[in-house]
């Protein structure tokens, strides 16, 4: 009972840690998307929407998953208390940040053409993608710090790393939107990005390794055995992301660049808020469970323990998001945006089969079962886009 007791409370500790940042990103952001609506309009939200997804597609298709797979193996090395493993694994964890974010941004700034033809059907904004292309880079190498942290179970340090964050991106990005307009777009994510890095960074630095030496080869076979992990996590990913980029191109070819923006507006409000509940626990239910993940039995408890609290706490917050839709639309971001409410209670009520469905996948990759977690993944988004695409072609959207 007492093993069982701790549990829950590691549990609950390490949500309330995580979730109490994220109700201040909660806070923030709210602040941030009522500005930038109000500045830029649903065509300016549209647009860096359309900019964020193409960034975030090229980190999914060439970052390996890196980030996030590091975390079981810097959380499994920790395990061992051998301050070689783990210093090597932290070591190979930064290089293959630096190599990954690098061949990321060059291979973005070779299609740059295309990308900007596809997304908004001419090559305006080609050189606006080359230069975004650097957040690339920047973000990798982020990221790799705080999973640096979440591995080492630093959530105190991770949740403040995030914060500061998400204020300093907020007091860069509001001033360039208000001065610049949407000119103003593609310096303030960059600039945020490097905002990013440096909190993320302040925070790591304090993590002391051994001085070892690791050849070119040693690190790339090493880090070759989270590329394998990661890979399920590209895939997996890449089809979310990529799914929502075409789904905005239809919607862009056929209701215009407002109606991008309303559906960004509910997808932003939608992920935002569902993320505070599953990040919070994920910051401390991945490292654990892959710390267990040979024990059938100790993992079959976690994660039905993990299962039981999201269903406590995710459902009373998606019920009241669908009762007070219209209220959440018109506050965050303004009247202008009403079309998007339909489309967002139906967006919420689906959400309560992620509540359901998030621990088991989280299963899959800490047992090094990343193809089932892809087929899952793969089966949802196909449908997701058959739907729309069926709908919009009788004209019931």
């Amino acid at each position: 009972m007492n093993t069982e007791q701790n549990s829950y409370q590691q549990i609950a500790k390490s949500s309330g840690i995580i979730g109490g940042s994220q109700v201040f990103n909660i806070f923030i952001g709210i602040f941030r998307t009522k500005i930038v609506a109000l500045l830029l309009g649903p065509s300016g939200v549209g647009i860096v929407g359309i900019l964020t997804t193409i960034i975030d597609m090229a980190k999914n298709a060439t970052g390996f998953g890196i980030s996030f797979s590091a975390i079981k193996f810097i959380s499994e090395a920790a395990g061992t208390q051998d301050t070689y493993k783990i210093s090597k694994t932290i070591k190979v964890l930064r290089r293959w940040a630096i190599g990954t974010g690098t061949f990321g941004m060059l291979l973005t700034i070779l299609l740059c053409v295309p990308l900007s033809n596809y997304s908004f059907g001419n090559n305006t904004w080609a050189l606006q993608i080359a230069i975004l292309s650097s957040i690339l880079l920047i973000s990798s190498i982020s990221a790799a710090q705080l999973a640096l942290l979440q591995g080492l179970r630093m959530i105190g340090k991770m949740a403040k790393a995030s914060l500061y964050g998400s204020i300093l991106g907020t007091l860069i990005t509001l001033p360039m939107y208000w001065w610049l307009g949407t000119d103003g777009i593609v310096p303030g994510l960059i600039l945020t990005s490097i905002g990013s890095l440096i909190i993320s960074w302040l925070f790591a630095r304090k993590i002391k390794i051994d001085n070892i030496k690791i050849s070119f080869f040693e690190t790339f076979s090493s880090g070759l055995n989270m590329a394998k992990l990661g890979l399920f996590i590209v895939v997996n990913s890449f089809f979310a992301t990529a799914s929502m980029y075409y789904i905005r191109a239809i919607i862009m070819s056929k209701s215009g660049m407002d109606s991008v923006g309303y559906f960004q507006a509910v997808m932003t409000i939608s992920t935002l808020y569902i993320n505070i509940l599953l990040n919070s626990m994920l910051a401390d239910y991945f490292p654990r469970l892959s710390m267990v993940h040979n024990d059938n039995t100790t993992s079959n408890k976690l994660i039905n323990e993990q299962l039981e609290i999201t269903l406590l706490l995710g459902t009373p917050m998606l019920l009241g998001m669908v009762t007070f839709s219209s209220l959440i639309i018109t506050t965050l971001y303004s009247s202008s945006f009403a079309p998007a409410i339909p489309v967002f209670q139906w967006q919420i009520a689906g959400l309560f089969m992620t509540l359901i469905s998030w621990p088991l996948g989280v299963m899959f990759l800490a047992k090094n079962k990343g193809l089932f977690a892809v087929l899952n993944e793969t089966i949802r988004q196909i449908v997701f886009i058959a739907v729309i695409v069926f709908f919009y072609r009788y004209n019931w959207i």
